[in-house]
């Protein structure tokens, strides 16, 4: 059995969280690890080695634990419960909600063809349904993911997404968010209710990217210790892997609109500004470091669009700028959904003031940092 307690909260921390309660986190109940480690082990064992290897690849300072929650208002939080103490608590139902859309997306056609994955079929009916429609319905009510996990089935895609959703949270600690929220410099960008959400859906777009590149990281880092376990060699399962790392990092965004009550936040960027940061930031990595992958963000996009489109009959039905960010409208004709540049150029001006104010508190935030890469200002402050 692997050593779960490694990265878990002492049983201290977790006694000072319980007593603490909404002053601490928004988590009902925290459990200790002796209580988790049977009913969530694979919580424990995914977390385990994702806490192992961000804070190690990035070289955070501080002591970063996590724990399993239940009950919890945020699926997942950080807690400061320290100066240099931080404590990921990740809420079991969404864990698993994330595992469950993992596993059925990664099983259809044509997303399952790009994975290697083993294509199940797919009982009910979703004719019509939006594409968010269809990812609440598979989150709430699959009743049984053992069908799921038979054949050829591949953890690295619940990893890279867990992995992204970590590495967000992560990037609030490592890039000193936390410490800035709490800084008197904060006030020069809380002047309003409208500033200090510019500024709040900035730091979130920040923790994106970071997540971004988490993943890079990490799974890059896996296929350099690790042997190639494809019968095609080492080419063929970088391709391969890096396939399912990106696919990972749609999923997880997919399954966060999927959790959202609230399709126009103040306080993070929208849901497709959030997908156009993610897939920019892999096709700048990729395009730097292995431009013979460059196209694979697209490529998962595309099948994972197109995996819906089967699913609900139509491109235009699924009503999500993933899947169609334009639409054409000719007299007399009926309206055509397009994915094309226009679009991703119209995604992109929602971005345009977050890369202002990014810009403004850089320089802050070079004082707070604790680890990672701060990204580089691209734009005039604002």
């Amino acid at each position: 059995m692997n050593d779960t307690r490694k990265n878990y909260a002492s049983d201290e921390v977790v006694s000072r969280l319980n007593a603490a309660g909404p002053h601490l986190s928004s988590a009902k109940y925290v459990y200790y690890h002796d209580e988790a480690v049977d009913p969530f082990y694979a919580v424990l064992r995914e977390a385990n080695w994702i806490m192992d290897a961000i804070p190690g690849l990035l070289e955070i300072r501080g002591i970063l634990v996590f724990a399993v929650v239940g009950g919890s208002n945020s699926p997942y939080q950080i807690a400061r419960v320290g100066d240099d103490e931080f404590v990921l608590l990740v809420d079991q139902r969404a864990f698993y909600y994330l595992l469950t859309i993992c596993l059925r997306i990664q099983s259809l056609s044509p997303l399952s063809k790009i994975l290697h994955s083993d294509e199940k079929p797919n009982e009910k009916n979703y004719y019509g349904k939006f594409l968010l429609d269809i990812t609440k319905d598979i989150v709430f009510h699959t009743d049984d993911i053992a069908p799921l996990l038979t054949g050829k089935v591949h953890r690295s895609i619940f990893q890279a997404a867990f992995t992204y959703i970590i590495g967000h949270e992560l990037a609030h600690v490592s890039h000193g968010h936390l410490e800035f929220l709490k800084s008197p410099a904060f006030s020069e960008f809380n002047s309003s209710e409208d500033d200090r959400n510019l500024t709040l859906r900035t730091l979130e777009m920040d923790a994106d990217s970071s997540a971004t590149s988490s993943v890079f990281d990490v799974f890059e880092h896996v296929m350099r210790t690790r042997p190639p376990d494809l019968d095609g060699g080492a080419h063929d399962y970088v391709k391969l892997l890096r396939t399912h790392y990106v696919a990972g990092a749609f999923i997880a965004l997919l399954y966060l609109d999927t959790l959202a009550s609230n399709y126009n936040p103040t306080r993070h960027p929208v849901g497709y500004a959030r997908f156009l940061t993610t897939s920019g930031v892999f096709s700048r990595i990729f395009g730097t470091y292995c431009p013979d992958s460059i196209g694979i963000p697209e490529q998962v996009r595309a099948a994972i669009v197109e995996t819906f489109v089967r699913l609900s009959g139509s491109l235009e039905g699924l009503c999500h700028p993933i899947a169609s960010n334009v639409t054409l409208i000719e007299r007399g004709k009926e309206p055509i959904a397009l994915y094309n540049e226009i679009g991703i150029a119209a995604g992109l001006e929602h971005l345009e003031p977050l890369h202002g104010r990014w810009a403004r508190i850089r320089p802050y935030l070079e004082a707070f940092h604790r680890g990672g890469r701060l990204a580089p200002a691209s734009a005039t402050p604002l």
